[in-house]
């Protein structure tokens, strides 16, 4: 409650009192993310005008006086409490408010392992395709490291595509690398590099997955 007073021509001090329950605030709901993604808040604050404050127990806010800050995880997995508190402004004894949201992290899974002998000369035949020796939930092949070329496995499987979806040839020196990630319950993992050198026998040294120089 607040109260004002005002000298007026009768000399007497005339008063106005305004009564207020004080602010009221709701963090929101938020579906689940994958560890290293954000959260766009969508903080509520009622009654009162006061200051705004997001808080939590780890995590970054882009600007905790924001009632539509992002909010960045520092833990790859586990849960959250996400802490809208709003401090009504002014004198008067209002009660401040304080509303909870829960945010889940759901943990990336492991980047796949891939058995791959990379390593080849002009006109060699390769032994084998690369082969997917981890967990093969749910694999996408991709042609660069965004991310955002698929490459589509039109023969054999998705832990073993055929050399000619992946664009592997020893017809000529070639450096040619595709990448494979691995999604559970929504959350895709790192990217594993597959690298295919293929050499006409001058200048081979190393390839970041060679069983063979």
């Amino acid at each position: 409650a607040t109260q004002t007073g005002n000298e007026i021509a009768d000399n007497q001090i005339h008063a106005s009192l305004t009564s207020s329950n004080g602010s009221t605030a709701d963090a929101g709901a938020y579906a689940a993310i994958c560890a290293g993604e954000t959260i766009n808040l969508n903080g509520v604050a009622g009654g009162m005008d006061g200051t705004i404050i997001w808080s939590a127990p780890s995590g970054n806010f882009s600007d905790v006086n924001d009632l539509n800050a992002t909010y960045t995880p520092t833990i790859t997995s586990g849960n959250v409490a996400l802490t809208l508190s709003i401090d009504p402004d002014g004198t008067g004894g209002c009660t401040p408010a304080s509303n909870d949201a829960t945010v889940t992290i759901l943990a990336k899974p492991d980047a796949p392992v891939v058995s791959f002998e990379s390593v080849y000369q002009v006109g060699e035949v390769i032994n084998t395709a690369p082969i997917v020796t981890s967990d093969d939930s749910d694999l996408e092949w991709h042609s660069d490291l965004s991310l955002s070329s698929d490459i589509s496995i039109t023969s054999g499987n998705a832990a073993s595509p055929n050399l000619i979806d992946l664009g592997f040839s020893t017809a000529s020196p070639n450096n040619t690398i595709v990448y494979v990630t691995n999604t559970i319950a929504g959350c895709r993992s790192e990217p594993t590099a597959i690298v295919l050198l293929v050499s006409d026998g001058v200048n081979v040294t190393e390839a970041p997955n060679a069983e063979k120089l």
